[in-house]
């Protein structure tokens, strides 16, 4: 099987996708858990209401773990990658059959580095990766912190909300 960086790259990528897109749909299913309690807390409980947010939670938690493993068969076929582009150390037959097919092709380089195959050509990636790494982790770190504000606000708000309208 002919396999080159830039279909393994782009076959990563599509999984990263897949992953993000069970992580998106686990996310709103909490979401949802979350408001039909907070309605059932303010109109009462049925006895269907139960049932069905323990049902979405399982839901949520299963596609949390879909999500996981292909985040970590992507995660394994990147770093087999990294290997290849730094070192020059291509990939098995075997480790070649696993990558999923893929349609399309790139148009660009992953790294900027122009040095050939070595130590040196895998330390440049390494420090791009680190540098690019760093601005993903900065900009999540702030989309985190703003959600955990806001997480806190509306429960509190919630709280006082059915405090407010009991008994």
């Amino acid at each position: 099987m002919t396999l080159n960086p830039d279909e393994m790259r782009t076959s990563a990528a599509g999984i990263y996708l897949t992953a993000k897109r069970f992580y998106a749909m686990a996310l709103s299913l909490r979401a949802v858990s979350f408001l039909l309690g907070v309605l059932a807390a303010f109109k009462g409980l049925s006895w269907w209401i139960p049932v069905f947010l323990l049902a979405l939670s399982v839901a949520a938690d299963g596609l949390l773990m879909a999500s996981d493993t292909r985040k970590g068969k992507a995660e394994d076929l990147m770093r087999r990658l990294e290997f290849w582009d730094g070192f020059g150390w291509p990939p098995s037959e075997r480790e070649a059959r696993q990558v999923p097919s893929i349609r399309t092709r790139p148009d660009a380089l992953y790294f900027a580095s122009e040095e050939a195959s070595g130590p040196v050509r895998a330390m440049e990636n390494l420090e791009e990766q680190a540098w690019w790494s760093r601005e993903l982790y900065q900009r999540m770190a702030s989309a985190m912190d703003g959600t955990l504000v806001v997480t806190v606000l509306s429960t509190i708000v919630v709280l006082m909300l059915v405090v407010a309208s009991g008994p």
